[in-house]
């Protein structure tokens, strides 16, 4: 059974649980003018400050969503390849950058040492991939 104390540490706003925001409640206003503030400079010039503190990180956070837009919604694909390897090639790509996001995030089993070459082995192999078809990626 959930206590009142345990239920004010789960998740609350800004991805801060309930509980630091009810005592931290005088840093609110700077939390929300500095979203506002990366919401406008992604509309204006593509990215944040925020962004940038961490390239790696937003890039891992975009990619997979735009790459797998593009196996859905492709309306042709590069002339040296079949729809077939070409529709391979964009889910290697997708599975690769999961790996690194899984990688970076340690989200996944660190203690076994196997799950972890996997992981920077297909992480790898997607990174391989989109260097190479890096030029085929419009539609």
């Amino acid at each position: 059974m959930r206590t009142p104390w345990r239920y004010l540490k789960d998740e609350g706003i800004f991805g801060w649980n309930w509980w630091y925001v009810i005592t931290h409640f005088w840093i609110i206003p700077g939390e929300v003018g500095r979203r506002i503030k990366w919401f406008v400079q992604r509309g204006w010039r593509g990215y944040s400050d925020r962004d940038n503190w961490s390239i790696d990180g937003f890039l891992l956070s975009i990619l997979p969503p735009m790459l797998e837009n593009l196996r859905k919604n492709s309306h042709g694909y590069p002339v040296d390849m079949t729809a077939e390897e070409w529709d391979t090639c964009l889910h290697n790509m997708i599975v690769g950058f999961e790996c690194r996001r899984k990688l970076v995030d340690l989200d996944y089993d660190w203690k076994n040492p196997a799950q972890e070459q996997f992981l920077k082995r297909y992480a790898d192999l997607g990174m391989e991939q989109f260097v190479k078809d890096f030029h085929s990626l419009w539609d």
